[in-house]
């Protein structure tokens, strides 16, 4: 037998493994290269609809707000429009432009990069945007969340701008109307543009993303497109990218290897098995970590909506902030000013003496009040800060208890109410002021909230693990869906914010001061028969005795 006869077959061998080898390679890179595709086409996706997101809620935020109405729609006032929806929501918010749209379809505001435009604003006006307006107006019927509003993509002087668009909303869901019987509507607008691409490329990962038009020939050149479309389906431009290759990155880097392994083995062919194997094992673990970075792009996209939420919940917080602040603040300096006014002027004559006394008296109380709602906003402030600092000592519940009482004594006799407390002769190492505050928050509360000739049960108890202090009334009662509400700060039970005046910090900040003893706050309430909450703290601040009383100056 010839060595040329011998060596056929095992080259032959050696050419069928390494063929075998190469295809596998080539089909595991295509792989990857596809998944790597398609996970940089759901980040751009996911990116383009947070950021669409964005400007689609803001102008939601502003077209639901009774001050909208009232200086856009019923008359433009320049001054509010500059500081909230023209050079504000260009500089606070990033928006490039904000249209006014009136019930006939027509501009009536147009402000870009801040400034307000009065020349022709029907220039600006295109199909795309009208179909966007009237989109925005048949979802204008509000659920208890405000309006809805839609999103999409519109030409505006030339370029690409990403739109959201609401109709004006009074903050009862009534719709704004400015001229004819359709609802006005608020469009914010956001160009598409380098500066825009290069904020989703840093934001989100994603590389070398360019705008281009919708002409299929440009489209060919990039492995990878998403069109911008408008409100009904017309793709405008796409926003176009080379996605990685990582399996052509693989193969490069497996060229070197395979070829010195092909030459080894044409005279050992178990190291083509072993060469094989390795190189399957690697590539399969290069697969496997491209899909978790897969998975870990979408959690990262999921985190960046929670985030989103987080900001839209924190912006409305800020609002309802805002209008009780203002009431709260607006009524009582009212007060003050109007009574200091007629005693000043002594408007009743010198000898009212009597009535100047009164007005004293509530400008007085007008002055505690506000001085009240000024500590609560100091304390929860200290609070979230993490500086507010406990000073603990050794007291008994029942002094603490009996001082407030008096407090409110005649709070309690002016509605009739009857007071409940036993004595329970209990001693506890605490802030005596925090503990303090938190009951007179839930006296206050109570007191407030239980109709006339009603009653209030005060009870202190201890177990194995707790020492309680419960205070339970016979007033209205917490709606169970309002419960975690009302310890949230500035949060108020809807029947709260319709019987009475109030900021909505007392049980926020009491669950606050409860926990930082290592404590807890929980309310039990029935809609319309009463509610119970009991202040908790763990036993191991139980005193045997009478307490050491510090030295006070």
């Amino acid at each position: 037998m010839s060595l040329r006869s011998l060596l056929l077959p095992l080259f032959s061998l050696i050419g069928g493994f390494v063929l075998l080898i190469s295809v596998l390679l080539v089909m595991i890179a295509n792989g990857q290269n596809r998944i790597a595709h398609q996970a940089s086409e759901h980040l751009a996706r996911s990116a383009l609809s947070v950021t669409a997101t964005d400007v689609m809620t803001s102008a939601r935020d502003y077209a639901w707000w009774n001050a909208t109405v009232e200086n856009l729609v019923l008359q433009i006032d320049d001054q509010w429009a500059v500081d909230n929806i023209g050079a504000w929501a260009n500089d606070g918010l990033g928006m490039d432009a904000t249209l006014a749209v009136d019930g006939q379809d027509e501009i009536f505001y147009a402000a870009f990069e801040g400034e307000r435009y009065f020349s022709d604003l029907s220039q600006y006006n295109s199909p795309e945007l009208t179909s966007l307006i009237r989109a925005a107006r048949e979802k204008e019927t509000a659920d208890e969340g405000g309006p809805v509003a839609v999103k999409g993509f519109v030409p505006l002087d030339g370029r690409i701008m990403l739109a959201g668009a609401s109709a004006i909303m009074w903050e009862n869901y009534n719709t704004a109307h400015d001229r004819g019987d359709a609802a006005s509507v608020l469009v914010y607008l956001r160009r598409v543009d380098a500066d825009l691409l290069n904020e989703l490329e840093d934001t989100f990962l994603l590389a070398d993303l360019s705008l281009i038009s919708p002409d299929p020939a440009e489209a060919e050149a990039f492995s990878a497109t998403l069109p911008l479309r408008s409100s009904d389906g017309k793709a405008l431009a796409y926003i176009a990218w080379q996605p990685d290759r990582p399996g052509h990155a693989l193969l490069a880097d497996l060229a070197a290897p395979g070829i010195a392994a092909a030459l080894i083995l044409a005279a050992m062919i178990w190291l083509i098995i072993y060469r094989f194997r390795k190189a399957a094992d690697n590539l399969q673990e290069s697969h496997l970590l491209l899909s978790e970075q897969a998975y870990s792009l979408a959690d990262q996209a999921v985190a960046l909506r929670e985030a989103r939420d987080q900001a839209d919940a924190a912006n409305f917080a800020k609002s309802q902030f805002l209008a009780l602040v203002s009431h709260e603040v607006r009524t009582p300096l009212n007060a003050i000013i109007g009574f200091s006014d007629i005693i000043a002027q002594q408007s009743f004559g010198h000898n009212a003496q009597e009535r100047y006394q009164a007005y004293a008296k509530d400008i007085l109380a007008s002055g505690r009040h506000l001085l009240t709602l000024i500590n609560d906003i100091l304390d929860l402030s200290k609070i979230e800060a993490g500086r507010y600092e406990l000073h603990e000592e050794e007291f008994e519940i029942d002094d603490v208890v009996g001082r407030c009482l008096t407090l409110f004594r005649e709070k309690f006799d002016e509605k009739r109410l009857k007071v409940n407390y036993e004595r329970c002769n209990l001693v506890i190492y605490a802030d005596e002021r925090a503990f303090k505050q938190i009951l007179i928050n839930l006296l206050s509360n109570a007191a407030k909230f239980t109709p006339e000739e009603g009653k209030i049960d005060i009870r202190c108890r201890s177990d194995k693990s707790s020492v309680h202090l419960e205070v339970k009334d016979s007033g209205s009662g917490i709606d169970r869906k309002d419960m975690k509400r009302v310890l949230e700060p500035f949060g108020q039970a809807e029947n709260a914010q319709k019987a009475s005046e109030g900021t909505g910090l007392g049980l926020s900040i009491s669950k606050s001061l409860a926990e930082m003893h290592g404590g807890t706050l929980a309310i039990a309430s029935e809609l319309g028969k009463g509610t119970q909450v009991t202040f908790s703290l763990p036993a191991e601040r139980l005193r045997p005795g009478p307490p050491k009383l510090a030295a006070r100056a």
